[in-house]
């Protein structure tokens, strides 16, 4: 023993083993006094709680739920043998009196059978129990405020079930379900929110939402999806995404949490449709597609590539009237087109470049008349200019010193 019990040798191996709290390995199953060990070694045991378990040739086994020392626990209980320890009893605190363990013993440890562990005098586990850890078997565990945490089936420590519950610290349910090495899964499951609302109803994999024919609900009890999950995210044929107030945000299809797919629709929270057309990867991406504003009125009708107008459409005031009708690209008017007043009367029409007025073409006033017809570059006049219906040449327009301004 005294080759083991050196001060400077048992302190150095406490310093240099950063698990000081689970399994300090530090020197046969012999009893010892608290006494008999270093000061800092006292200090670990009474601050942390750890508890000696056994002492063999080399090792003292520190561990936080195991050996009996008289001094320092104590059991009541009817045993086959005193000095070992065998049958049912009560494991407490000597000093402090907290209970323990309350259960089955073999040789001084709680072994194998249904028992309950405490910690601050609180229930924490409730079943069966294998050198002294939670191992296999139904049973339940607790939070450290004493509330129900988990009843199901354990399998070494861990939670597996086909059928398990478990629980917020304020005692409505968390989930509903299967276990699979400590992970929901399961078919049929049940996820709640922490006020008691349904949170998700389906099948899970692997701790992930992952079947077909589920629903995902808000907070306030609103559904917030209904369709088939894959690896926790959106994923199926004729999904229904909604928003928090009930109304539906997106009919379609959703390829790995992506809107994807034909006859799709995308909606305002105030319930108008917003988007009537095909989607990729989250974006609009159709021809004929239709786009609306809030208030209900037509955007646009045409062809959007990646979110943007591209090919041949026609544009709208947020009133309804016609604001453009011809070709975009990159949601730039750019080709043959028209360009109206929000009066309905025709502002321009002719040519136009990266969404300026570039080529030949006719420009005309909120009246209808014609402020200039020829070409025009960057919106600018060029060599023809019409004023108050008078044809005036190039050279003449410079004394005007562009008094309709150069761009429009």
């Amino acid at each position: 023993m005294k080759n083991y019990h050196n001060e400077k040798r048992l302190s150095k191996r406490i310093k240099n083993n950063k698990k000081i709290i689970k399994n300090i390995i530090i020197s046969n199953n012999l009893k010892i006094l608290l006494s008999q060990l270093p000061d800092e070694i006292q200090k670990l045991i009474l601050k942390k709680r750890l508890y000696i378990m056994k002492i063999d040739r080399n090792n003292i086994v520190i561990n936080e739920l195991n050996y009996i020392n008289e001094d320092f626990k104590k059991i009541n209980g009817k045993f086959n043998n005193n000095s070992t320890f065998n049958g049912k009893g009560i494991l407490y605190h000597n000093i402090t009196k907290e209970l323990i363990f309350s259960g089955e013993f073999k040789n001084g440890t709680y072994f194998n059978g249904q028992g309950t562990i405490f910690k601050n005098n609180q229930e924490i586990f409730n079943g069966e129990i294998k050198r002294g850890k939670i191992f296999n078997g139904t049973g339940k565990l607790y939070h450290e405020n004493g509330v129900l945490k988990y009843i199901g089936d354990f399998r070494y420590g861990i939670y597996d079930t086909l059928e398990g519950i478990e629980y917020y610290e304020n005692g409505s349910k968390k989930y509903s379900g299967g276990f699979n090495n400590g992970l929901y899964s399961g078919l049929d499951s049940i996820e709640y929110h922490e006020n008691g609302n349904t949170k998700y109803i389906g099948d899970f994999y692997k701790g992930v939402y992952n079947g077909l024919i589920s629903k995902l609900y808000y907070e306030n009890g609103n559904i917030k999806y209904e369709g088939s999950f894959r690896c926790g995210l959106y994923c199926g044929l004729d999904c229904i995404e909604y928003y928090e107030n009930g109304n539906i945000k997106y009919t379609g299809d959703i390829h790995k949490g992506k809107y994807n797919g034909l006859d799709s629709k995308l909606y305002y929270e105030n319930g108008n449709l917003k988007y009537d057309g095909a989607f990729e990867d989250d974006m609009y991406d159709d021809i004929n597609a239709i786009e609306y504003y809030d208030n209900g009125k037509i955007k646009y009708k045409g062809d959007i590539y990646e979110d943007q107008y591209d090919g041949e459409g026609i544009l709208y005031y947020k009133s309804g009237v016609l604001k453009y009708e011809g070709n975009f690209d990159k949601n730039k008017f750019d080709g043959l087109g028209r360009e109206y007043y929000e009066n309905g009367n025709l502002k321009y029409k002719g040519e136009y470049f990266k969404g300026l007025n570039n080529g030949v073409g006719i420009i005309y006033d909120k009246q209808q008349n014609i402020k200039y017809i020829g070409r025009l570059f960057n919106n600018c006049y060029n060599i023809f200019d019409y004023y108050n219906n008078k044809l005036i040449s190039s050279e003449t327009k410079k004394k005007f010193d562009c008094k309709f301004g150069c761009k429009f």
